[in-house]
């Protein structure tokens, strides 16, 4: 669990954050977040959030993008899109078109 709190600068009142990550299960990792309005000592708003990120493999992804009708679907490393992302790469990036 991680949280912050946020001060809003046009008046007293505060955002309080709470996330708790949920264990990886059938390809999804997530979070459900908490997010409460704060005035003095008193909580004025609170909003949840189940936040859920589907994760793929890469060759799997591509074919999935092609059969939902895109095309022309590029796959490069993050922030250079001239270089072919390694299997080391956290991060790879699709741009497709439709």
């Amino acid at each position: 669990m991680r949280g912050s709190v946020t001060k809003l600068s046009q008046d007293e009142n505060n955002i309080i954050s709470s996330v708790f990550n949920v264990p990886p299960k059938d390809n999804t990792v997530g979070s459900i977040c908490k997010y409460e309005l704060v005035s003095g000592s008193q909580i004025i708003q609170t909003e949840i959030e189940d936040f859920k990120v589907r994760l793929y493999e890469s060759s799997n992804l591509a074919a999935i993008l092609k059969d939902i009708s895109f095309f022309e679907v590029k796959i490069h490393k993050a922030f250079d899109a001239n270089e072919i992302p390694s299997k080391d790469d956290g991060v790879i990036v699709y741009e497709c078109k439709k």
